[in-house]
């Protein structure tokens, strides 16, 4: 190796699924050659791992006035923690569908319902059934537009950015 030249060795590894948040990771490296000192040196990185929750929402494409909608929510705990505090907020236009029913029950305020869901431990799942009536004015054409999200804390308690989820039904 010439003088002043330099090598860079890229190394990639992959991380057991089950190293908890806060893992001290430390990388040693040593190098040597002939007529030269070794040297070395040493990286620590910290594991950064928590909840991770992804959300989808699937229901009809198609309704037509006064038509029944269910839609089903699904939210999964793909992180390598538990998720606390879980709540899934479901946006829809509460002037073009009426509120029939929804498994956990949910509350209303406004055009949002809202389901407290509270641990969802690692690898775990829930679903949400929502069942909606097309409102009888609605105009063939109309769009109905939900927008999902989920909303989570880790045990230390703090939050994540928002997944979501957006579904349209049309009328």
């Amino acid at each position: 190796m010439d003088v002043n030249a330099t090598v860079v060795i890229t190394l990639e590894v992959v991380l057991d699924a089950n190293l908890m948040h806060g893992t001290k990771l430390t990388n040693n490296a040593t190098a040597f050659g002939t007529n030269a000192y070794p040297v070395w040196d040493e990286w620590n990185t910290a594991v950064i791992a928590g909840p991770r929750l992804s959300i989808e929402k699937a229901g009809p494409t198609v309704s037509y006035p006064g038509g029944v909608i269910t839609y089903t929510i699904a939210v999964h705990n793909i992180g390598s923690e538990a998720a606390y505090d879980v709540q899934v907020t479901d946006t829809i236009d509460l002037s073009l569908v009426e509120y029939v029913s929804s498994t956990p029950i949910g509350s209303i305020s406004i055009d949002k319902i809202t389901w407290h869901l509270g641990t969802l431990g690692k690898g775990a799942a829930a679903l949400i059934t929502l069942t909606v009536k097309a409102r009888e004015t609605l105009q063939n054409g109309a769009t109905i537009r939900n927008i999902v999200e989920v909303a989570w804390k880790d045990y230390i308690g703090q939050t994540y950015p928002m997944e979501r989820y957006e579904w349209i039904t049309h009328v």
